[in-house]
């Protein structure tokens, strides 16, 4: 039997096709999937300890003590089968987005960056768009549009829809736009994604996902609170 060799071809024809879904390697997803929670997970921990730092006036120093917690939990997600925290946050919540796990890694190499996740003006419209975007979906499962919009993430369309959405802070404020974390996540995002369509092959999926979802709400929340 002669092997089947995918040519560039082939590919920008199986990418331009509307109707041709490009799904990930099924090997690759299990260890995609621990490794995105083994980022997401430390990273949630930490953010945690500071809310609950600032809560009771400690010192930076003090956030020391989330360390192994969060190493604990990091450790846990790496765990097979159904001993492992991975298998049961699948159940519910199947695998963070790539912007959940670029999110993570900025948490954890920038501990500064833990004090606010939206500093910039760039970095609230992305975290306002993705707020709305999420009760689109919401609405969407229950069938509230006329049309499928889950089914738009297969889309050609919609994927370099939302490249120019991700590239629109450096064309309206240029060099701004370098200080925001949103655009240059979303940029790599919508990059990890168009080479190995982690994690489900829909672009939405790659974007956002329930997780994130809440925790940009509880930080609107508190942020009109605040106000």
């Amino acid at each position: 039997m002669i092997p089947t060799v995918l040519t560039l071809s082939d590919a920008w024809v199986a990418l331009t096709q509307s109707g041709a879904a490009v799904l990930p390697d099924a090997q690759s997803l299990l260890w995609v999937r621990y490794a995105i929670w083994s980022l997401v997970l430390p990273a949630g921990v930490l953010l945690l300890g500071r809310v609950w730092a600032h809560g009771h006036a400690l010192e930076p120093r003090d956030l020391r003590r989330w360390l192994w917690p969060a190493g604990g939990v990091a450790a846990w997600a790496w765990v097979p089968g159904d001993w492992g925290i991975s298998y049961w946050l699948g159940l519910s919540f199947q695998t963070p987005s790539l912007v959940s796990g670029l999110l993570a890694i900025t948490l954890l190499v920038h501990p500064s960056a833990q004090r606010s996740v939206c500093v910039s003006p760039w970095d609230r419209v992305y975290a306002i768009g993705a707020v709305l975007l999420g009760w689109v979906l919401l609405l969407d499962t229950f069938a509230v549009f006329p049309v499928s919009l889950y089914s738009w993430g297969f889309d050609p369309s919609t994927y370099a829809g939302l490249w120019a959405f991700a590239l629109l802070p450096w064309v309206v404020s240029g060099r701004a736009a370098w200080r925001a974390r949103g655009p240059w996540q979303l940029c790599a995002a919508l990059l990890v994604f168009g080479l190995a369509r982690w994690p489900s092959g829909n672009v939405w999926d790659a974007v956002l996902d329930p997780c994130l979802w809440l925790v940009l709400q509880a930080l609107a929340v508190r942020r009109l609170r605040a106000r």
